[in-house]
């Protein structure tokens, strides 16, 4: 099997750790965030294990993202000769860079294994009830060795806007002008006959995607809209709420998962493609942010996600209906309307900055 999904679990992050002690040469990891938690720790035990191996290992956390990881835990990966290092710092007046952050999550192992989706490293993805996300591993030799280059050339801080890579890797880097995942869910919406799936976590889409589904839902495409009833980022959890309305006259089909936040990204089309990774639906991804998505239609890949979501996400969601909106207070109507138009002015602000983005 080339491509295997998992959602965040026990399971999953047992793989990733089996997957670093298997070993022999290289690793890279690249993520949003990296916690000094038990998943962190974990992870950081795994990697010293394979360095004490003689394999090197090649570690970038977003210096944002990452802002918590304490001076004792880098050092720790430094001491067993672990290269490690933050990307971008937090607020660099002198570029205006503060809206670009290294959003990806990516970790291969040697030429063999590669994953990537929107799973960050730390408890909250993986333990107890975990917050619903997806990644992918492949053994796809083009796809992982694309991938090991990418990471080696943010590693040394080198542009990477001609790396050649296959079809099933899509990137948004604005500052680099790639908008690669913007492009693919703005072109399978519209190509889109019967079914469209979205799961997201900070929808706050463009007026032009909006549009896109308003003309998919006109055509009498089945349009599934799917987030959590509770979210980490309470503001945007009320401007998303904002949007209900807007969908649900649209005839867009409105689930809440209830167990816990959504935090995956995945666009599912006619029940033949899928586009899963680090990418949200909202400026930040579109403007800003460095990220990565799987763009996949093989028929194994697809009968895995349709069997995890009819098993294990469906049935833990609640519909939302039009009545939902009618009876929701005014008060609540206005906090929404604010917060939606707030959250909107928040990220053209980021965004705005990264535009004099000139080096990584």
């Amino acid at each position: 099997m080339t491509e295997q999904l998992f959602i965040g679990s026990e399971k999953l992050l047992n793989q990733i750790i089996e997957d670093i002690y298997s070993a022999k040469v290289v690793i890279h990891i690249q993520m949003y965030i990296i916690a000094n938690d038990t998943v962190g720790n974990k992870i950081k035990n795994a990697l010293i294990s394979a360095a004490k191996n003689n394999v090197e290992i090649y570690v970038v956390a977003d210096a944002y993202g990452s802002h918590e990881l304490p001076t004792e835990f880098t050092n720790e990966l430094n001491k067993h000769n672990i290269h490690f290092r933050f990307f971008n710092k937090i607020i660099p007046f002198k570029n205006w860079q503060y809206g670009r952050r290294l959003h990806h999550k990516i970790i291969t192992i040697d030429n063999k294994i590669a994953y990537t989706g929107g799973i960050n490293l730390a408890d909250k993805y993986f333990l107890n009830t975990p917050w619903l996300d997806f990644m992918v591993r492949t053994n796809n030799t083009e796809m992982v060795t694309a991938l090991k280059e990418l990471c080696t050339l943010i590693f040394n801080k080198k542009p990477f806007k001609k790396l050649h890579y296959p079809p099933q890797i899509l990137i948004n880097d604005f500052a680099r002008n790639k908008i690669e995942i913007s492009r693919t869910y703005k072109s399978l919406i519209s190509q889109a006959q019967k079914d469209i799936l979205i799961i997201a976590a900070y929808f706050i889409p463009s007026l032009s995607f909006r549009r896109k589904l308003k003309n998919a839902a006109k055509k009498g495409v089945n349009i599934t809209f799917l987030t959590g009833e509770t979210s980490d980022v309470k503001i945007v959890k009320y401007a998303m709420e904002h949007l209900y309305y807007w969908m649900l006259k649209k005839n867009i089909r409105l689930l809440e998962y209830q167990p816990n936040v959504v935090h995956g990204k995945l666009l599912y089309t006619d029940n033949k493609i899928i586009t899963v990774g680090s990418y949200n639906l909202n400026k930040l991804s579109d403007a800003a942010s460095i990220e990565l998505n799987f763009l996949l239609d093989d028929n194994s890949f697809i009968e895995q996600f349709n069997s995890l979501f009819a098993h294990t996400i469906l049935p833990k969601c609640k519909q939302i209906d039009i009545s939902y909106t009618q009876h929701l207070p005014f008060w609540k109507k206005i906090r929404n309307y604010l917060s939606y138009y707030i959250v909107r002015g928040g990220l053209r602000v980021l965004t705005f900055f990264n535009r004099k983005e000139k080096r990584l």
